[in-house]
């Protein structure tokens, strides 16, 4: 998907979400780190959805980067409409 539609932040979101899944899982950093380049690239596109944003912002706070962590986070509550799981992150 991602290489047939690269403007696209769906399939970027939904591999970073795959990717982060393991990450969390196994504590596996490596998968974290491609969890956080998926997302990173879905949430460059200004259509990219609260869930996408939430999940980088939950990666991020993974990774010790808590201020890009709420970064994302303030851009997952801003994006309409928002996933409950953004605010409870940021919070």
């Amino acid at each position: 998907v991602v290489e047939r539609f690269p403007n696209s932040p769906l399939g970027h979101a939904a591999i970073g979400r795959i990717w982060l899944a393991q990450a969390e899982r196994r504590s596996d950093p490596v998968a974290l780190s491609k969890a956080v380049e998926a997302l990173s690239q879905a949430a460059a596109h200004g259509t990219s959805s609260s869930a996408a944003l939430s999940d980088l912002g939950r990666a991020l706070t993974l990774t010790g980067d808590h201020a890009g962590a709420e970064r994302a986070l303030r851009r997952a509550v801003a994006r309409l409409p928002a996933t409950e799981d953004a605010f409870l992150r940021l919070a």
